[in-house]
């Protein structure tokens, strides 16, 4: 009996920590583009999240939450905590929830003034990972900036 209970606690948690990183509420074949002023910026795991208030055709102002990597996903893309600042303009694209509430998963943003943050890995602008040193250069610990392959 025991084991019967432990196995369906387990079942229950396991549930919600593999919906977490799915992407079926969102419509990831369309993109909806948002220019508006940035509202909040949350430096957290499991989420970096941002807030971006725009206005509607009909003049109602509307806020959407956009999501990014972890904090470290998008700490390897470039950006911190700094990157974004509550007051900026932005224009924003973005696959945005089924549902239609104003949420969406960053596909791109640009600042005002052209300034375009990157939203995948660039091996050309982050500081070097080991396999980009000599080819017989030897980590000596695990300090420092790690990329994914992005090939």
């Amino acid at each position: 009996m025991r084991n019967i209970a432990s196995f369906i606690l387990s079942l229950g948690l396991a549930g919600p920590a593999a919906a977490h990183h799915s992407n079926a509420g969102l419509d990831m074949n369309s993109l909806v583009t948002i220019e508006g002023t940035v509202t909040e910026l949350a430096w957290r795991n499991p989420h970096v999240y941002f807030s971006v208030e725009t206005v509607s055709a009909g003049g109602e102002r509307i806020e959407w939450t956009l999501q990014l990597g972890s904090t470290i996903t998008t700490t390897r893309m470039g950006w911190t905590r700094d990157s974004l600042a509550v007051g900026e303009r932005v224009t924003v694209s973005a696959h945005p929830e089924l549902s239609g509430r104003p949420y969406g998963l960053l596909y791109s943003i640009e600042k005002e003034g052209g300034l375009v943050l990157p939203t995948a890995f660039d091996e050309g602008t982050a500081e070097p990972t080991v396999r980009q040193l000599e080819e017989n250069a030897v980590a000596t610990s695990l300090n420092g900036t790690w990329m994914a392959r992005s090939s």
